[in-house]
Parts: C-alpha cells; sequence; structure tokens
C-alpha cells in the first residue's frame, strides 16, 4: 500500500497541512502505509530542504524528485481536476482514493484495515470529474460573452451541463441567477427566477445559501433586494441549524447589508467559532471586522464592465500614452 503527496517545497498550501501529513504518515506508516512525497523540483533543491535543521523529524517519509512530471503525468493528469488532488491512496496497483490531505483519513484507515470499498466514492468521483470538464465549458463561453456582452450563450450552456449533471441543478441554476442579475443585465426577469428556484430548492441548504449571497455580495448585481436575501440567509442557516459556518457568515452579511451590525457581528462571531479551515477562518475574521468598523448597509454595485470587443484599444490622441481597458468580466461559479 502507498500514499503519494504531491507537494512543493516553497508551496504555503502544502506547509499548512504538513502537520497533519506527517502525524498520518507516523500513524499509518506504522501499520504498512508506504508515503512517498513528490515533487517536479530538481534534487539539489530537494536536499537542501531536506538538510534545513529539524526537517527529517517533520518528513518521515521518502521525498521523491520528478523533475519531467512523469508520475503527475500518470496520476494527477487523469482526474480532470482544475486543482489537482495532492493525495493518492494505492494497493495492489490500483487507486483506491485521491483527494486533498485533510479528507485522506478515513479512507487510508479502511484501506489499511481491509474494508474501505472503492464504490462508496466511484459515483462522487465520476462527478466531479464531469462538474470539473463542464466548469471549463462554462469558463470559455464566459470568456465569449465577455468580448461579445451578451450571455445568452452562456445560459444554453448552462443548460447544456445541468441536463448532463441533474444532481447538481442547483449550482447551475444560482450561476444563471447571478447572471441575470447582474451582467446579463436582466434583474427583473432575474429576481422572478430566483424566487421560483428559492421554492423550488426550499429544503436546499447550498443552494438557498448561494442565492443569498449573490444577491448580497455579487458584484455587478443591479439591484439588491436585500429583504429577499434575508429570507433566503435566514432559511439556509435554519436548514442547517445554525451549525454551518458558510450560512452563519452569510446571514451576517445579511443582516449588515440591512444595517443591523449588533446582529451581523453576532452571527459572524458564529461562523468563526464553527469553522475548523483556518484560511476560511481567516476570511470570517476579516468579515466580522468589517462589521464592527464598516458602515453597515448593502455592498456597491460596480459598472457592468465594457465588453471587450468593444473597449477602446487605443487613447484619443488628446491624451498620448493612456490606453482605457475595461475591467474583465469574471467567469461565474458557485456563489460563495
Amino acid at each position: 500500500m502507498y500514499v503519494f503527496e504531491f507537494f512543493s517545497t516553497s508551496c504555503s498550501h502544502c506547509k499548512e497541512f504538513a502537520e497533519l501529513i506527517t502525524r498520518l504518515a507516523r500513524t499509518y506508516g506504522a501499520q504498512g502505509a508506504e508515503f512517498i512525497a513528490i515533487t517536479d523540483e530538481e534534487a539539489p533543491i530537494v536536499k537542501a530542504w531536506l538538510a534545513q535543521p529539524g526537517k527529517l523529524n517533520e518528513v518521515p517519509y521518502s521525498v521523491v524528485s520528478d523533475p519531467d512530471r512523469s508520475a503527475m503525468i500518470t496520476l494527477q493528469n487523469g482526474t480532470f481536476r482544475n486543482f489537482n488532488p495532492r493525495f493518492f491512496v494505492i494497493k495492489n496497483g490500483i487507486v483506491q482514493w485521491f483527494g486533498h490531505p485533510k479528507d485522506a483519513e478515513e479512507p487510508i484507515a479502511k484501506v489499511v484495515a481491509g474494508t474501505w470499498d472503492p464504490e462508496t466514492v466511484r459515483a462522487a468521483a465520476i462527478t466531479d470529474s464531469t462538474v470539473s470538464r463542464g466548469k471549463d465549458l462554462l469558463d470559455r463561453v464566459a470568456r465569449e460573452c465577455d468580448k461579445t456582452g451578451d450571455w445568452t450563450p452562456m445560459f444554453a450552456a448552462l443548460d447544456a451541463v445541468r441536463a448532463v449533471i441533474p444532481e447538481r441543478a442547483g449550482q447551475y441554476d444560482a450561476q444563471r441567477f447571478v447572471i441575470m442579475i447582474g451582467l446579463g443585465d436582466m434583474p427583473d426577469a432575474g429576481y422572478e427566477f430566483g424566487r421560483r428556484i428559492a421554492k423550488e430548492y426550499a429544503q436546499d441548504m447550498l443552494t438557498t445559501r448561494s442565492l443569498a449571497r449573490a444577491i448580497l455580495n455579487s458584484p455587478y448585481a443591479k439591484r439588491r433586494d436585500v429583504d429577499f436575501a434575508m429570507e433566503l440567509a435566514v432559511t439556509a442557516d435554519t436548514l442547517a441549524k445554525g451549525e454551518d459556518a458558510r450560512a452563519a457568515d452569510t446571514l451576517g452579511l445579511a443582516w449588515f447589508s440591512k444595517g443591523n451590525r449588533e446582529k451581523a457581528i453576532e452571527n459572524a462571531e458564529r461562523a468563526v467559532k464553527l469553522e475548523k479551515d483556518q484560511k476560511t477562518r481567516e476570511q470570517y475574521q476579516q468579515a466580522l471586522q468589517k462589521f464592527r468598523t464598516g458602515t453597515p448597509g448593502p455592498e456597491p454595485t460596480k459598472p457592468r464592465p465594457i465588453p471587450a470587443a468593444a473597449a477602446p484599444t487605443a487613447a484619443p490622441a488628446a491624451t498620448p500614452g493612456a490606453t482605457p481597458s475595461a475591467p474583465p468580466a469574471p467567469a461565474p461559479s458557485h456563489p460563495d
């Protein structure tokens, strides 16, 4: 049994999870799992890194220099992930699981114990791969829509992807809503659509929270219906039974947008307390600081960017040297 980790000696994200990986290697290495860390850096760089004081105690496993990325090509490239998995658990030459180190302990423990059933994650892995490929398509279409200013093709692309991945329909409906009230310049139709899907996904915490977040935080929203967002945020937090950090954070933003600093701070503090991931917790702490010191009210709306195809390519002769350009429109994603 092998556990392969892809990393870089200079990667801050890798450093963030180094302590966890060391613990996993010590715990399950003693039970027969061989851990091997792989980097595409040249061997001298890796050797210098390992020569740092105390480093060998932090790295109780083999480290491999793979400058031609042959291991990455073999394992990571086949997952169709935009952000490649860092961990691969392999037994008898067959990949049993791949993903992020923070999610690795359960599958590693079960593979070691002989109780792991790869079929339990097969469907999820196929869905994730399909979602990733769908995102690539939507990103390409979004770039074209940004050039023309016509977002109609994006709606057709969302429909196509939604049909292939019906289990993620709420995600793509939320993306459509974001575009309609923002870059698509269809706020009336957008809110009509939003209220319809809010009823359809009334028991879906993730979609309900995403709709609220889109209203409260989407930079190009033509109109912020803060009352509707508050309804959605309260519903999401209720569905989560007050135990989801993302729902608490969104409810805090809704209260802040409504002008209630006290309620905003109360929910933001709850989000910080509930969140386990350090990086996400830091984001919630920044929001909490904003609620404590900023002026309550809705987020300002940015002006709609000029389509790239219509943006001027050169400044008027009266102002030589200037080249005005429009900010690129972000590719729509699941609001968060």
